[in-house]
């Protein structure tokens, strides 16, 4: 069948779309290495000279990625708290925790996208990644607004801002690969490598820890959250 060119915007946010789910697929597999060209154009219709007239490095597909991905996170934030009753301080940490460990592989993308991904996209991809990057995180200010109406402005601006740094770095470092749980083990002294799930959850308690819940004042029992029925 012959190639025909997309015209539409729908046609060509298709086919970017068909691009980044052979990415996203690929690294999910491997690793940033196994994303290449080559790779994309035999699991998508598309030969490599296509993919370049969408993107010019596989670093710019995998920042579409998450640009994307940063929509579903921002989304699945929503729904996981905004128009909720209000919650205690380990109900919050828990959902929190159940959100990161769901959104492993964007946040892992997140982990490099200032040292790897943005030094090689174009200017006008770092700005429509971070407008989706920045509405997201915004969205934990109303959210905290509502469970915490005792804190300040700043208090919260402060929180959310340690959850940024947080979630740049919670993965891969909190779930190490085989080959790096060996060399922890074999390293002097050695190091046990605490369970994720666990970790993740101790560190959103510490974060919050200037936050005032008012749940907790009032002991109210809510019923439990989407995720934990």
């Amino acid at each position: 069948m012959k190639f025909q060119r997309a015209r539409s915007t729908a046609q060509i946010e298709e086919r970017k779309e068909q691009i980044r789910e052979a990415a996203f697929e690929l690294y999910q597999k491997g690793d940033l290495a196994a994303v290449t060209f080559t790779n994309i154009a035999k699991k998508t219709t598309f030969s490599r000279p296509t993919i370049y007239t969408y993107y010019k490095t596989r670093e710019e597909i995998l920042l579409d990625c998450l640009r994307c991905g940063m929509i579903i996170c921002r989304k699945e934030l929503e729904r996981r708290f905004l128009g909720r009753p209000l919650m205690t301080r380990a109900e919050y940490c828990h959902s929190l925790t159940d959100w990161v460990l769901t959104h492993k592989f964007p946040l892992r993308l997140y982990s490099i996208h200032h040292t790897q991904l943005e030094p090689q996209s174009r200017y006008e991809m770092l700005v429509a990644f971070n407008r989706e990057s920045f509405h997201t995180f915004a969205v934990f200010t109303p959210i905290l607004n509502h469970h915490c109406p005792d804190n300040t402005a700043e208090d919260i601006a402060f929180y959310v801002a340690s959850l940024l740094f947080f979630f740049t770095s919670v993965y891969p470092l909190a779930d190490p690969s085989p080959i790096q749980l060996k060399a922890f083990e074999e390293a002097e002294p050695p190091f046990a490598v605490p369970p994720l799930e666990e970790s993740i959850y101790r560190t959103l308690l510490a974060l919050s820890s200037p936050l005032h819940f008012a749940a907790d004042d009032k002991n109210i029992k809510n019923p439990p959250a989407d995720s934990e029925k």
